[in-house]
């Protein structure tokens, strides 16, 4: 199965955000994902195969690849259940105390620390985002039983240190440990103030803030206490720091769940093996041109020299020409990149991906009527034909491998791709522009306009046989994006 989310990531570039779910029901080792994505560019942006390249486009695109986290709702994190996130990180904790001089047993305690955190964050983000789609008195019921949840979860994480502060206990494991305990703080403070900022208008305000400001004071004199960074009104330098730190955190914390890759040129032995063929075939056309030309001319006079070298001119574009020929040929059948994806040491899937501009001829059916310009779109696509790239992906994931891995049940992995769109706007006409509307008192009204460039996206995914279709339209100038929504066809 594949989920899409779109959003804004900020003023020159949109997200992607693709998730490759594994069909547990599956008797197969391996299952295979495919989504090719259209970019439909105006021409009077000229962009084309000369002033972007495929080179060109993937320094634009950054993947960014990681599992999916655990599902848990807030009470089974830390539920007694030998599968539970609790369960998980005590058992750990109890290993590394055994055996306090193994690395091996204190990684694994790191690691359980940075899961449990991003299991917490989750699962918070899951529950306030039902929270905010209820109606306003059964929210404030949810927000109640929230609160709770939160505080039984920190009361049990921080009980911990006890047991984490033993003196033969590594000063590292310690140090993670107290930025699990940052970062889920950070993480309930950031969704309790998103709850008070969604009721804030609402009737039941007060009573929503009297259950989560104490949550957030309480939370706030835990980090004072534990010297973590914190925030400070009308403190620019102080706060800047914070920020950078907190960045720094998440990327800590989370990258546990960040597989490694392992880039390559897909194909690249067959493309050797080709080009190989190409340069014997032309060495083999100049041989025999030579080999006969000595037999029609017993010394080496100038015709010969003349023919010795008219055939090595034709071998050189003989071995050119055949290169051109077979480099088309294995653009079709393989990819521009191939990425190879592991943890720990275990290869869980295979990422390919190309580019190539196509022509509008070449599109399928569903998406040359999805496509759909309004008429004077169309009317200038007659004269002026709109640059289509098609962004292909292929991925494999190993059923088998994923389910291997013994520290939770991962259904499959999220792939964040972000787009830039940077070059896109170089030749862009400027943001701002006069208009005018007639006005009977003063003859004319003047208001400045902007001038904005639609960039249409289709997408096809297809898993399991199952095929899908998604179509977007981001509307962007040179002061960058000004929206991005998903169309829905007619």
């Amino acid at each position: 199965m594949i989920e899409t989310n779109v959003k804004i990531h900020d003023k020159f570039s949109f997200e992607f955000k693709i998730s490759f779910i594994s069909d547990q029901t599956t008797a197969d080792s391996q299952e295979e994902f495919s989504i090719n994505t259209w970019l439909f560019v105006p021409n009077s942006l000229e962009i084309n195969s000369d002033t972007y390249s495929k080179q060109d486009f993937f320094k634009d695109v950054n993947s960014k690849i990681r599992f999916i986290t655990p599902d848990f709702l807030l009470p089974e994190i830390i539920s007694s259940q030998p599968g539970s996130p609790r369960s998980k990180l005590l058992h750990s904790l109890q290993l590394v105390l055994k055996e306090p001089a193994s690395d091996e047993k204190g990684e694994q305690f790191v690691h359980e620390v940075k899961v449990f955190a991003n299991i917490c964050k989750s699962s918070i983000r899951d529950e306030v985002t039902r929270i905010v789609s209820l109606p306003n008195a059964q929210g404030a019921n949810r927000c109640r039983q929230f609160v709770a949840d939160l505080q039984r979860i920190v009361q049990f994480y921080r009980n911990l240190y006890s047991q984490v502060h033993r003196k033969d206990l590594s000063d590292e494991w310690k140090e993670y440990f107290a930025y699990g305990d940052n970062f889920i703080s950070n993480v309930i403070e950031q969704h309790a103030f998103r709850l008070m900022r969604h009721f804030e208008n609402e009737d039941n305000y007060g009573e929503i803030k009297d259950m989560l400001l104490p949550l957030i004071l309480s939370e706030e004199q835990e980090r004072r206490k534990k010297k973590f960074p914190n925030l400070e009104a009308n403190n620019l330098e102080n706060n800047n720091w914070v920020v950078m730190q907190w960045g720094i955190l998440k990327k800590v914390i989370e990258s546990v769940l960040f597989l490694h890759i392992k880039s390559s040129r897909d194909g690249r032995f067959a493309e050797q093996f080709f080009y190989s063929i190409a340069a014997g075939v032309s060495m083999l056309f100049a041989t025999v041109v030579t080999f006969k030309a000595q037999q029609h001319y017993q010394q080496y006079t100038l015709p010969l020299f003349l023919i010795i070298v008219v055939s090595y001119m034709f071998k050189d574009r003989i071995k050119d020409l055949m290169r051109y020929y077979f480099s088309s040929q294995l653009g079709k059948k393989y990819f521009d990149r191939k990425r190879k994806l592991s943890t720990r040491a275990i290869e869980i899937g295979v990422i390919k991906e190309s580019a190539e501009y196509v022509s509008e001829a070449k599109l399928p059916e569903e998406v040359f009527n999805l496509r759909q310009r309004i008429p004077i779109v169309e009317a200038e696509n007659r004269i002026y034909n709109e640059q289509i790239i098609l962004y292909k992906k292929l991925v494999t994931l190993s059923v088998t491998k994923i389910s291997s891995l013994k520290e939770y049940n991962y259904r499959g992995i999220n792939d964040i791709l972000k787009f830039h769109l940077f070059h896109l706007t170089e030749k862009m006409s400027d943001s701002s522009l006069p208009l005018f509307v007639a006005d009977e008192q003063n003859g004319y009204l003047s208001f400045r306009g902007q001038k904005v460039y639609p960039l249409h996206f289709i997408l096809r995914g297809e898993s399991n046989k199952k095929v899908f279709y998604r179509k977007y339209r981001v509307l962007f100038n040179r002061d960058g994006i000004k929206k991005m929504e998903e169309v829905v066809a007619n």
